[in-house]
């Protein structure tokens, strides 16, 4: 892989119909040997009172195995029907496993739970990290009492190491997934690409899907593939806690299906597909 810097090229945000499976009809694909370098599951809330911070206290309480903290200074971009602005999240603290595997981000507007299988010995599985995001939000509702909650964020990073002497998009991507241009699949250099879409999920929910994939040269994993999902609900009305389950779920569903449209069945297969 050059050095060159990288072409970067955007298609900004689109409307399109919704490819989504509906819940209990996708298939379900466990890898043995997943690509997955951090999968983020987050909560953004709406609140008019001050920030409680006995919530901190209730989360240590709840997960003692998140033990070691550390503060943060992060800024969010909530995405809705309005102009997008930045809002700073002040007392934002991380809150990370022994293993350094997982990690709690709480503040006064946000709940997150971040995995980094490469450093977890038990292995990515969907439903803990799902399982633990879903109890920190509640935990969050039930001591902070916000409004509403403005959106719900799922995150999955894959990296894909590649060849530089042989490396063709192509041979890593298939041209037939709807989300990179044809322009691109003969691309043999370092490159960044982002698509938005925008799907109206019902008439109460819009989902915000952010495909970004890129191609370089990394000092410490070498070159690679790095193919970024993003899936962002914005409800239009107040979430129960079996609909947030639900919506998780589908959104689960849906970077599953980014994932296996956009890589190649044949490098699939090198992950050690196993459907359930």
């Amino acid at each position: 892989m050059r050095t060159s810097p990288a072409r970067r090229l955007s298609c900004g945000a689109s409307r399109a119909p919704s490819i989504l499976a509906p819940m209990g009809t996708a298939r379900r694909i466990r890898y043995r040997s997943p690509p997955l370098v951090e999968a983020v599951i987050e909560f953004q809330f709406v609140r008019e009172e001050n920030w409680n911070p006995a919530f901190l206290d209730e989360l240590r309480t709840q997960f003692p195995e998140f033990s070691r903290e550390e503060p943060l200074h992060v800024a969010a971009v909530p995405l809705s029907n309005r102009p997008v602005g930045m809002e700073r999240h002040h007392e934002v603290r991380r809150f990370w496993r022994g293993d350094s595997g997982m990690a709690l981000t709480v503040g006064p507007q946000l709940v997150a739970v971040s995995a980094l299988p490469p450093k977890m010995p038990e292995g990515h599985q969907w439903e803990h990290l799902r399982d633990i995001g879903l109890r920190a939000c509640d935990i969050y509702m039930k001591v902070s009492a916000p409004r509403t909650i403005r959106q719900i964020g799922l995150r999955y990073i894959n990296s894909v190491a590649i060849n530089p002497a042989e490396f063709v998009l192509e041979t890593y991507v298939d041209p037939s997934s709807g989300y990179i241009p044809t322009s691109l699949l003969g691309e043999r250099k370092p490159f960044s690409f982002r698509l938005e879409r925008i799907h109206s999920v019902s008439k109460t929910q819009v989902r915000h899907e952010i495909v970004a994939l890129a191609a370089e040269g990394d000092p410490v994993h070498g070159p690679r593939v790095l193919l970024d999902i993003d899936e962002v609900s914005v409800p239009g009305h107040p979430i129960t806690l079996s609909s947030k389950r639900r919506i998780v779920e589908e959104m689960h569903n849906a970077v599953q299906q980014v994932f296996g449209s956009v890589i190649r069945a044949e490098v699939l297969q090198g992950f050690g597909p196993e459907e359930r």
